[in-house]
């Protein structure tokens, strides 16, 4: 995707009344109901609803958006390439492969694989512009400073524990002659000190802009200290997938699996078609959930395959970058909560810069005609 956008859960931001209110994701999740979506209510008139809503977003792209979305995995592919073979991502080899869209034989399968879970586990609210480059940092982070992060997180949670116990001591009502309050203070200033030590070396770069633990996660894995698989519990059921993160690792790994794609919250909105504040439960973590999401994409993909979608990432990609440009360009880059997202593509430009082929329009019922005659970037 395009340099400095927003990809990933939470990664938007909230709008300016959401950062003023703070609400919780309870109280959201409470406030808007349909931004979640139950796999067991979900009825197949609902399902085409969401495959209509992702099929408008698509179309609606522009051209430069068709292609950039048809290929964008595989150019995250080729940037873990880069990464498993020491290749600077900013360097004038690869962006020369990048211009001539060329990916230089993989010698270490596994090397890239840790190198896609490496950006995958730095994604969560990272740009993507910063993203690779981030990646490409926790190459150079030295023991001392993986310890002084390690020792960091464990005093953190150590504040977390003292904080838990002295509201217990003060809702019993004992008296422990301070101690608990004594520990509570120790903790924390021993938090604040190891945080100096942890963050202070990240200024200035874009690991500044991830937490200490997805670092720390992202270092494991570059290292081998953990598989990609086993960080992101892929493959799982039931022992806490990391869904977006874990799906987003191996759609960037594996570009060729047809049927591999990431939800985010954009995404999901899409589906919906309705915008919801950001920190909105949107039932992401429920595989259920999330396979509703994805098969929706399945299906899409195969409606617009005589359009040259072959993967389901393509179709993801393709309408997150129309989406993005379209709320742009509608409402001046503003986050509109409850807005009707069909009615903004509709509204984003004047005539759709792409149409559907006719098998497209006959199982979509979209009364348009023509075709894209972009090939297949992968």
């Amino acid at each position: 995707m395009a340099t400095g956008s927003d990809w990933g859960e939470g990664t938007i931001g909230e709008s300016a009344s959401e950062g003023r209110t703070r609400q919780t994701q309870a109280e959201l999740g409470r406030q808007f109901p349909g931004a979640k979506l139950s796999a067991k209510t979900h009825t197949p008139e609902a399902r085409e609803q969401m495959a209509e809503n992702i099929v408008r977003t698509t179309l609606s792209a522009t051209p430069e958006e068709m292609r950039a979305g048809r290929r964008w995995y595989s150019d995250a592919h080729r940037d873990a390439v880069h990464l498993a073979q020491g290749i600077d991502p900013e360097s004038r080899q690869a962006q020369l492969h990048t211009r001539a869209r060329y990916t230089p034989p993989v010698k270490d399968p596994r090397a890239v694989a840790r190198e896609a879970g490496n950006i995958s586990a730095l994604s969560p609210a990272m740009d993507w512009g910063k993203n690779v480059l981030a990646a490409k940092e926790v190459h150079d982070l030295t023991p001392e400073h993986v310890s002084a992060m390690r020792q960091n997180v464990a005093d953190i949670s150590k504040a977390a524990q003292t904080r838990r116990a002295l509201n217990k001591v003060n809702k019993s009502g004992v008296d422990d002659g301070g101690a608990a309050y004594d520990a509570h203070r120790q903790a924390t200033a021993a938090k604040e000190e190891s945080r100096a030590a942890a963050r202070g070396p990240l200024a200035g770069k874009a690991l500044n802009s991830q937490s200490t633990v997805n670092i720390l996660k992202a270092h494991d894995i570059h290292t081998g200290a953990i598989e990609p698989e086993e960080a992101f519990n892929v493959g799982k059921p039931g022992q806490g997938q990391y869904l977006k993160t874990g799906n987003f690792f191996h759609t960037i790994n594996n570009p060729r699996d047809p049927d591999s794609t990431t939800i985010d919250t954009r995404s999901a909105d899409i589906g919906m078609g309705v915008r919801h504040p950001w920190k909105t439960p949107r039932g992401l973590q429920s595989p259920a959930t999330y396979d509703v999401h994805v098969g929706a994409h399945h299906e899409v993909r195969d409606m617009l395959r005589p359009m040259g979608f072959k993967y389901a990432h393509q179709v993801q990609a393709t309408s997150w970058l129309a989406d993005k440009r379209a709320a742009t360009v509608v409402t001046g880059g503003k986050h509109r909560v409850g807005e009707d997202i069909s009615a903004v593509h509709r509204g984003a430009l004047q005539e759709p810069p792409n149409q559907p082929g006719p098998a497209a329009k006959k199982m979509t019922g979209i009364n348009t005609i023509g075709r894209n005659r972009h090939g297949d970037d992968l």
